[in-house]
């Protein structure tokens, strides 16, 4: 079933899909980073290691399933949201790779190109999102109110955390299954807090197709970041799994994944309930 393909839900400029097309190159090679590490490391802007590279592969990797939705449909609904997200992540990773500059080798093509593709993205996922700023949502009425409560405690909880992350990364990740720097903890912020600008935009409207963008980065972030720790510890060992902040964030990357499982399944029940609605006469 094809989601919001009704006149309701404009059909956007092919430059759009021509800008997400870029993203996507951009997100297949940053997921290499989880399937083929060691060669994609060796071409990375940093020295990244093992852990750090697998989860950055993971983040890569789900934000590569739901911008794919966005360049297949090419429409608000699921721009509406996505673009909020592109804009949000690529700007605070951005600006943690500024405020860490010292990190980077710019006589390096490959640092060179780092801030090329996240500071441009970020102005031109803005400028895309300002052109159509006066769209309103597809659908206009807010999902059904467990989902609101769901919505609004985890964008909280993310965005809360997400700052937590950039500001205090230490105090924040002290609990994670390997230690994490301050620069990598501020990188991985930016997924939280963009994850937090998502959910909470559903919060307002959410139409099928912006569930369904939610739903497929849940659900493919979720099982691999734990699918990541798994892989490289088997090799190194360092992880306590003992401890209970392993399991506290094991758990938390379970419960992501059931999160995205329900909004996949809303996403598919509100669209055949719009599917009559948008078929009649």
């Amino acid at each position: 079933m094809t989601l919001d393909t009704g006149s309701d839900n404009p059909k956007l400029t092919p430059w759009l899909r021509v800008f997400i097309g870029i993203v996507i190159v951009v997100l297949v090679i940053g997921s290499g980073l989880f399937f083929v590490p060691d060669l994609v490391r060796a071409g990375w802007p940093w020295a990244i290691p093992p852990f750090n590279a697998r989860f950055l592969g993971a983040i890569y990797l789900a934000g590569l399933s739901g911008v794919s939705v966005l360049l297949f449909s090419n429409r608000w609904a699921p721009a509406r949201v996505a673009l909020p997200m592109g804009v949000t992540f690529t700007g605070v990773v951005s600006i943690a790779s500024i405020i860490h500059i010292d990190t980077f080798d710019f006589v390096k093509t490959r640092t060179q190109l780092w801030f090329i593709l996240y500071i441009i993205p970020c102005f031109v996922s803005a400028y895309f999102l300002w052109m159509y700023r006066r769209l309103p949502p597809v659908v206009p009425d807010p999902p059904p109110p467990p989902w609101r409560a769901v919505l609004m405690a985890e964008g909280v909880l993310l965005g809360l955390y997400g700052l937590g992350m950039f500001f205090l990364p230490d105090v924040f990740t002290s609990f994670w299954p390997w230690k994490i720097d301050a620069f990598h903890a501020q990188i991985y912020s930016g997924l939280f807090i963009t994850a937090a600008v998502g959910v909470l935009t559903l919060y307002r409207a959410a139409a099928p197709s912006e569930f369904l963008v939610m739903g497929l980065t849940h659900v493919v972030l979720g099982p691999f970041a734990i699918l990541g720790v798994v892989i490289v510890d088997a090799a190194q060992h360092r992880v306590d799994w003992l401890s209970a902040g392993t399991w506290l964030w094991m758990g938390g990357c379970a419960l992501v994944f059931v999160i995205g499982v329900g909004m996949l399944r809303e996403a598919l029940a509100v669209g055949r309930l719009r599917a009559p609605a948008l078929d009649a006469p």
